[in-house]
């Protein structure tokens, strides 16, 4: 949601000992487990702060309650442009996909 704060939220899982995340992807490689996918998000390309990319759930949650329009951390989507990656198979201004993968 628009102005929400997003829930802390860390991959975590007792049983597997790598994890992976895949731009541009919505499948984990053969003997790897989908853990997630979403679309890859990061600061506005103008923040000083803009330094780290995350794959946020394309089901994403907010806090009840947490409603502000303070803009202090904001989460863009980042999308491909043809200028810089090759086009196809990415589409010209279109938001990237991710995959967390574990194994």
């Amino acid at each position: 949601k628009d102005n929400h704060n997003a829930p802390c939220a860390v991959c975590y899982t007792s049983t597997k000992s790598v994890k992976l995340m895949i731009p541009a992807r919505t499948s984990c490689p053969s003997s790897w487990t989908i853990e997630y996918k979403g679309y890859l998000m990061a600061e506005w390309h103008k923040h000083s702060s803009n330094r780290v990319y995350e794959c946020v759930d394309e089901n994403p949650e907010s806090i009840d309650g947490s409603e502000a329009n303070d803009d202090d951390a904001v989460f863009y989507f980042t999308a491909s442009t043809c200028t810089g990656i090759p086009c196809p198979p990415y589409v010209n201004n279109r938001a990237i996909t991710c995959v967390v993968c574990t194994k």
